[in-house]
């Protein structure tokens, strides 16, 4: 699942940071997709207004993709 975020508070007080910062919300998130999914899920920003973007965007993926996806950006 990806989900869009607009004037996420975790990250309107940070400016040009080099890293995502809405820790808080992929925690719930990974969270919320644990127990819809019931298994163990994970949460990615790939977007964060902390960063300059427009909005934070998450998504929530299982262990195992990612794990796949550390291993392939592992190997570039």
């Amino acid at each position: 699942a990806k989900l869009k975020v607009m004037n996420s508070a975790n990250a309107m007080g940070y400016e040009n940071s080099k890293k995502p910062v809405c820790h808080f919300i992929r925690g719930i998130l990974a969270g919320a997709g644990t127990m819809i999914m019931e298994k163990e899920m994970h949460c990615i920003e790939s977007r964060c207004v902390s960063m300059g973007d427009p909005h934070c965007e998450f998504e929530v993926i299982t262990k195992e993709e990612l794990e796949k996806r550390k291993l392939s950006s592992e190997l570039k």
